[in-house]
This record gives structure tokens, sequence and C-alpha cells, in this order.
């Protein structure tokens, strides 16, 4: 994240590794709008409806295998919901 940060413009020198990373995800955001992208899912008109289908392709994938965390089926349909909402 510190590395993102410093391709992002941001300085990261002296200043503690997690506020370098929450730096790149400010950045990000500052981007994303720059480039009026938007910040959630729901913005695309993208249905909760088909949620199933892409938890179950991700677990499938595997992804999931080589995550360095344990990840369930309910973690990915959580991080769509968040995505989805908008919520970081």
């Amino acid at each position: 994240m510190v590395d993102m940060a410093k391709a992002l413009g941001e300085k990261t020198d002296g200043i503690p590794v997690k506020e370098a990373a929450e730096l790149a995800i400010q950045a990000i955001i500052k981007l994303n709008n720059t480039l009026n992208i938007p910040s959630n899912i729901k913005d695309l008109h993208v249905s909760l409806d088909v949620l199933p289908k892409p938890v179950e392709d991700s677990m499938r994938s595997g992804n999931v295998l080589i995550n360095p965390r344990l990840t369930s089926s309910k973690d990915i349909k959580e991080i769509i919901e968040n995505a989805y909402n908008g919520i970081l």
C-alpha cells in the first residue's frame, strides 16, 4: 500500500505504514472521482438478485485457495454487498 501511495504521488516518508496505506486509499478515491468512476456498484444499475452467481464463481475460481486469508462464500458475499453499497 505504501508503494501504491507513492505511485499516486503521496508523500509517505517518515509516516507510519498504516497512515501511508490510508493515503493510498484516499488517493484512489480521489482518482475515481476525477475519472467519474462510481463509488458503488448500485450506480451501475446492477441488481443484487444476481449475487449468488458471482459468489459461486468466486469460490469455484481457485483464487480463494491462494488468498493469504481463508475466504468463505460468506466473505465473498459481504465484499460484493459492501461494493454494491459503497462501503469501503
